[in-house]
């Protein structure tokens, strides 16, 4: 990036509010995001010989944990590769990035039995008192692992296959596309000239499932009354892409890759700052529609993993009226 667009990027994030505050004490922590952040640093800071040494305890309820030790082994042996070699950031991504979020593209659950194939080492936090959260609780507390016996090819000769089988049917994600801006971002040197949208190097959101669908084409009966309402998906932004077949739904994260020799943390922060605005304010838009009957304590958030080769940074981004602020946790 050069200096002259870095530095009107700079400006007009400021202009919008927008604060990278750096690593940030727990004290400190939004209130509605502590137990969650406390969860991601907790995660952060399990090695991977204490979770080798625990493989053997619990191999009969959590068996999919062999699979995941394999894939920590391999991503870590190509991580080594592509640092010797120097790579550069396209030969980076396709080394290690796909593996890394791999659990993004995988069925959890059996295809056959329908009970668990893989399980999260830290549960997402339930902290709500709402009935949905008790609900999760309780289909929790149900949950088995998957007993079926491997395929004969699996047993044969992928034996961790089948806890990595099938297709998430709940995420999915876009590599380099657009995202619109509006208005227009001034950034860059030319007066004249304004970025109409940027392309991250990927980002993850949801799917559209039935229950979404169903949802976004009822009639939003919000204000006065009609005889033709819109659908909430006419009302509503849903994805900040241009439109497309099955859209991406409220995106909750995004990457930017940059190679061991490529840009320094400040530039890939400018880089993608008002990509992760976009981002946060399709869900604070969602927010502010459902008003005083909103169940959503926690309010928007969006993840941002910044990595330069062999060095992974990963923030939170979260919506503090009037400011929107970066919350790093460095690994």
């Amino acid at each position: 990036m050069k200096s002259a667009e870095y530095n009107l990027r700079l400006r007009w994030a400021d202009r919008l509010g927008i604060r990278f505050i750096g690593p940030v004490e727990p004290d400190h922590w939004p209130k509605t995001h502590g137990r969650l952040f406390a969860d991601v640093q907790k995660l952060g800071r399990r090695e991977y010989s204490h979770f080798v040494e625990s493989i053997s305890i619990d191999s009969i309820e959590k068996p999919w944990r062999n699979s995941t030790r394999s894939r920590a082994d391999r991503l870590s042996q190509l991580a080594e590769n592509a640092w010797k070699e120097r790579r550069n950031e396209s030969s980076w991504r396709f080394a290690v990035e796909n593996e890394i979020m791999h659990r993004f593209s995988v069925e959890v659950a059996c295809p056959k039995c329908r009970n668990k194939l893989w399980e999260s080492e830290i549960p997402a936090a339930t902290d709500s008192i709402h009935v949905s959260a008790e609900l999760l609780e309780a289909r929790r507390r149900k949950r088995k692992p998957c007993r079926c016996p491997p395929t004969w090819g699996q047993s044969q000769y992928l034996p961790n296959a089948r806890y990595d089988s099938g297709i998430n049917m709940l995420f999915s994600d876009r590599a380099e596309q657009k995202i619109r801006h509006d208005p227009p971002l001034p950034v860059l040197s030319q007066n004249e000239r304004r970025k109409q949208s940027e392309a991250p190097d990927r980002v993850y959101g949801l799917k559209q499932t039935d229950n979404f669908k169903l949802v976004l084409d009822s009639d939003d009966k919000r204000g006065v009354a009609a005889t033709l309402c819109p659908s909430l998906r006419e009302t509503l932004e849903v994805s900040p892409f241009e439109p497309e077949g099955e859209p991406l739904l409220y995106p909750f994260l995004v990457m930017e890759a940059k190679s061991s020799k490529g840009a320094d943390r400040g530039e890939v922060n400018m880089q993608t700052a008002f990509v992760i605005r976009r981002l946060l304010n399709v869900q604070l838009d969602l927010k502010l529609a459902t008003g005083e009957e909103t169940q959503w304590e926690s309010g928007p958030l969006v993840w941002f993993l910044a990595w330069r080769g062999e060095i992974w940074e990963i923030s939170a981004a979260v919506v503090k009226q009037p400011q929107i602020e970066y919350e790093e946790d460095s690994r």
